[in-house]
This record gives C-alpha cells, structure tokens and sequence, in this order.
C-alpha cells in the first residue's frame, strides 16, 4: 500500500518545525530538500511575517491547554491581529486590489519583535506604524 501523504511528511515536518523561533523554521524548512518543504517555505514568505509568527506561537501554546483555553487566546490574538494593520493591509491587497502586493508591518518573519507576539496573543493593541 502507499504511504499516506502526512505520513510521508512526518519526517521533514517534525525536522523543520522544531523549536520556538518562527525565522528558524523558515529557514530550516528553505533549506529543507523535501518538495513540500519548499512550499511551506514559499506560502510562508507570502503571508503577514507578524501573523506567522503569532500564529506559530498560538499553536504550541495550544498543545497544552484546553479547549477552553485555546478559545480565549483565539479571540484576543483576533483582537491584536485587528489592531497591528496586517489585517486590513492583507484585505486590501487580497480581496480588494487583487494585486497580492502587501506592504507588512515588518519585511520578514525574522524582524518580529517577540514583544509584539506577546502583545497581540494579549489582545493588546499595535501602534500602526509598526
């Protein structure tokens, strides 16, 4: 039988992934030869650097809490993102313009501030200016 397509990612997944710093599983997964290493690393480099970091750290602090938990830091990391005009700036790039030429608040993953992670997984509100 052939191997499920997760499975045959388990490897290169639980390599890339590894870790706490967003920036190093970018580039552990750029330096990755897995194919589907490489397209992580390209669908990362298209998103909002301060998203992919929030997220990232969300889903590990996810890993052990509740269902409640998660919920709660679900709806004040919604609340940060609103305020930090990644947001409104992927809308307008997305679905209005459709030019997919986004002006993020930082110019790589490797430039968030990890007090703006916290801040946003707070539900604390962003200077704009970034």
């Amino acid at each position: 039988e052939a191997e499920a397509p997760l499975a045959a990612a388990a490897q290169w997944t639980a390599e890339c992934y590894e870790g706490e710093a967003p920036a190093a599983v970018l580039e552990r997964l750029k330096g990755h030869s897995a194919e589907g290493a490489q397209k992580a690393a390209e669908l990362l480099e298209s998103r909002s650097p301060l998203s992919v970091a929030v997220t990232l750290t969300a889903l590990r602090l996810a890993a052990g809490d509740t269902l409640a938990g998660v919920l709660e830091r679900d709806l004040r990391m919604a609340t940060g993102m609103l305020s930090s005009g990644d947001f409104a700036e992927g809308v307008r790039a997305v679905l209005i313009d459709r030019t997919n030429d986004a002006a993020w608040r930082h110019g790589s993953i490797a430039e968030v501030p990890e007090d703006e992670v916290k801040a946003v997984l707070a539900g604390e509100r962003l200077d704009q200016q970034g």
